[in-house]
């Protein structure tokens, strides 16, 4: 008969151990699932702006003759390297920006504006992806190394989340720094 109480018992523990643990994990996946729909957030603005700046292009061309004028934005794939995509993007915008603002023709052109405009809000909403993004890693970090989350991470394997840096707290640093 004791012998069926201390079965019994390491059964019951272990069975609470398993919910335990299953409870853990629904968590740390629920972060998962969070970040990964931010990240298909990131990837969908990405595709947008390569879009918008490869719709801008012919327009500024057809008014400036401008060699090397965004050569490389036709061929650029957005792949999954989307701190790598963000910043080179982000250089296709800020040597279009360039070209606009030493021409005049091109900063009174209705399509070029409505385009910089799209660009514009593009950002915006690449902007709330990232964050969103960082907000989720931040609780998905902080989750996978605490205990008891962290047996959870061990037992499965979850790594770090990296954060996507944001251009504008960059800058701040920078500043910051001087």
């Amino acid at each position: 008969m004791i012998k069926f109480i201390i079965i019994g018992t390491i059964l019951l523990f272990i069975i609470l151990i398993i919910i335990f643990l299953a409870s853990y994990r629904k968590k740390i996946n629920f972060y998962i699932i969070k970040t990964n729909e931010a990240e298909n957030s990131i990837k969908k603005a990405l595709e947008k702006k390569k879009k918008y700046l490869n719709k801008v292009k012919p327009l500024i061309l057809e008014e400036v003759d401008q060699n090397n004028f965004l050569d490389d934005i036709e061929n650029f794939e957005i792949n999954n390297n989307y701190l790598n995509n963000i910043k080179s993007l982000a250089d296709f915008q800020e040597e279009l920006i360039s070209i606009i603002d030493e021409n005049d023709k091109l900063l009174n052109n209705e399509e070029i504006e409505k385009l910089i405009e799209k660009i514009n809000d593009n950002e915006v909403e690449l902007n709330a992806s990232i964050k969103y993004y960082n907000d989720n890693a931040t609780i998905f970090n902080q989750k996978i190394e605490s205990f008891p989350s962290n047996i959870i991470r061990l037992l499965f394997g979850y790594k770090r989340k990296e954060f996507y840096e944001n251009k504008k707290r960059e800058e701040f640093e920078i500043l910051k720094e001087k």
